[in-house]
């Protein structure tokens, strides 16, 4: 190659001076342009044919990436890659998709590889979580929300999910014997209960229907607090004795009762989502929370919720309705009620005796009161009791809707007017057929600046730009 090189240059210059200067410089700008150009790279066949190499590929040194076919140094090697595309190439200083969990090992909480996209992320399925946040929900872990989202059927209320040998298994077609595993559950939640300990107190039931008045007591109860996982199941009894009693300090959700007799008997502890159908439907001897739940009293039924002396309840979301009175207290109590509708009782829907103390807040009573002799909707015998943000409105004319010594802040109450409310029927959907729905045109809409963040259907407030009045958020 050299000596046709040389031979060449001899032939030029056989011509004369200046052409033959001419042609070689022109000859040699032409094996210059044939040359390998060190700072030139192209790294697949396709690139490199881009810009007309056809006879090999021209990386660059180790250390340094090939970008527009220039070599430089790979900048998401030194400034990093994000956990979307973790991965650095090198070659061609582009951040690139994860092949398994090690690519992820540098994130603190991005650790898991997910194979359809490449990113890393906090979980990718079941296994990936745990602890207090067990529920992987698009690729970040969560708490658990209901019992459902466990393989036990046991939601704790950290958020965890209860693992299944701290649970205690019952089920309709189960056996009081054993220790109530999952695989062999027992029949009653009496028995249950008694098989409960400081590590084991949560009682799932299966679906189903059960036959039975459970008697909890502390006598034969381990468990300091028992929670009942109803599992929408109906527990029934035909008699008119006391359905439920817990003298244990409990949680019931998600439960359907139904007695002709007396619902639940609860002296400390929480009803959250449960359905009853009674006579009479709670009795509260202590603190209990009441949330979501609805009590129908039947035709011929005393009260709905009975907060007894020494009783303190807070209510909120949910509804009582039918037979003499909703809500009444006894001696010295104290409650908190908010998102409640209350309806269709024959008496005064909310009785609250002289020792009384606390709030009724965005609550509707409606329909009630038509044989009552003193108010229609609510009595205070307290001056300590406020009742703010509802709506009392009533069908009985003959009787105000509220007596005693209620403090009104911000009311509608009627039809008879009522010092200190606004006289003005709040419009609902319809009342007859005991839709308490607010309509479109009621003046209850967008009447205060603050409230709760649900109403009583766990709807979201404010659905407007100010807070609606009554137990209905307008949507």
């Amino acid at each position: 190659m050299q000596e046709r090189r040389f031979a060449l240059v001899s032939t030029l210059a056989s011509f004369s001076p200046r052409c033959a200067m001419k042609k070689v410089w022109i000859f040699l700008a032409l094996v210059a342009c044939k040359a390998p150009n060190p700072e030139v790279c192209c790294i697949t066949p396709e690139d490199c044919r881009s810009i007309g190499v056809t006879d090999e590929l021209r990386p660059c040194d180790v250390g340094l990436a090939c970008v527009d076919h220039g070599c430089v140094v790979a900048s998401c090697s030194s400034q990093g890659c994000s956990a979307v595309a973790p991965v650095c190439d090198v070659d061609t200083d582009v951040c690139t998709g994860c092949a398994d969990n090690g690519d992820c090992a540098r994130f603190d909480i991005e650790t898991v590889c997910e194979p359809t996209t490449g990113a890393c992320v906090e979980c990718a399925g079941l296994g990936d979580c745990g602890g207090a946040r067990p529920i992987c929900d698009q690729n970040a872990c969560r708490a658990c929300g209901a019992d459902s989202e466990c393989s036990s059927g046991a939601c704790a209320d950290d958020g965890s999910c209860v693992a299944d040998v701290d649970a205690i298994y019952v089920s309709p077609q189960g056996i009081d014997a054993g220790s109530c595993a999952r695989g062999a559950p027992c029949r009653t939640l009496q028995f249950a209960a008694a098989r409960s300990s400081s590590s084991r107190s949560h009682i799932v039931m299966a679906s189903g229907t059960y036959t039975q008045r459970p008697f909890i007591d502390p006598a034969n109860v381990q468990a300091a607090f028992l929670t009942i996982h109803g599992s929408d199941a109906i527990l029934t009894d035909s008699t008119a004795e006391t359905l439920l009693v817990l003298n244990v300090p409990s949680l019931v959700k998600d439960l359907e009762l139904r007695t002709p007799g007396l619902a639940i008997n609860l002296p400390r502890g929480e009803l959250r989502n449960v359905r009853i159908t009674a006579a009479r439907g709670v009795e509260i001897g202590g603190p209990v929370k009441i949330t979501d739940t609805i009590v129908t009293t039947q035709p011929g039924g005393a009260v709905g919720v009975l907060v007894l002396n020494g009783g303190t309840l807070t209510w909120d979301r949910g509804q009582i309705s039918g037979g003499v009175t909703a809500l009444q207290s006894f001696g010295t109590a104290t409650i908190d009620v908010s998102n409640l509708l209350a309806f269709a009782t024959s008496d005064v829907a909310i009785n609250l005796s002289s020792s009384t103390t606390g709030t009724i807040g965005f609550s509707t009573v409606a329909d009630s009161g038509g044989s009552s002799t003193t108010a229609s909707a609510v009595v205070c015998s307290s001056a300590q009791v406020q009742i703010r943000s509802s709506i009392l409105w009533t069908p009985n004319t003959a009787r105000s809707p509220v007596a005693g010594m209620c403090n009104l802040n911000t009311v509608i109450a009627g039809p008879p007017a009522v010092g200190g409310a606004s006289n003005v029927d709040p419009r609902f959907v319809n009342e007859t057929n005991h839709d308490y729905h607010l309509d479109t045109n009621s003046p209850a809409r967008d009447m205060v600046d603050s409230g709760p963040a649900l109403d009583f259907e766990a709807d979201a407030r404010p659905a407007g730009v100010r807070f609606d009045l009554g137990a209905d958020e307008a949507l």
